[in-house]
């Protein structure tokens, strides 16, 4: 029998990765909306690319941050959206919040 699975959302990426972008920036965020995640990983990537040592953090939250905002431009029924969606998932895993 064939599992259906849903496709991910933005708010599933936000309550999954907020702790990692909390740890990045050494505060707790807390709750954030959609549009401030987006800001605090750009702040976050932004601190990252100039401290040489986190230059893989910085370039996975570039990259995620460019699927999100790609995603967020697309209908929720377009199946390009769950495509951006995994992808910016995929690059925010890849930061291991004891980096920081």
């Amino acid at each position: 029998m064939a599992t259906e699975t849903r496709p991910l959302t933005i708010q599933q990426i936000i309550a999954r990765h907020t702790p990692t972008l909390s740890a990045a920036a050494y505060t707790d965020l807390g709750p954030l909306t959609v549009t401030a995640f987006t800001q605090e990983l750009e702040q976050a990537r932004d601190a990252l690319s100039t401290a040489g040592v986190f230059a893989d953090a910085a370039d996975a939250f570039d990259a995620a941050l460019t699927y999100l905002t790609d995603a967020q431009g697309l209908d929720d029924n377009d199946p390009d959206k769950a495509v951006l969606l995994r992808k910016a998932d995929r690059h925010l895993g890849e930061v291991d919040p004891s980096d920081f």
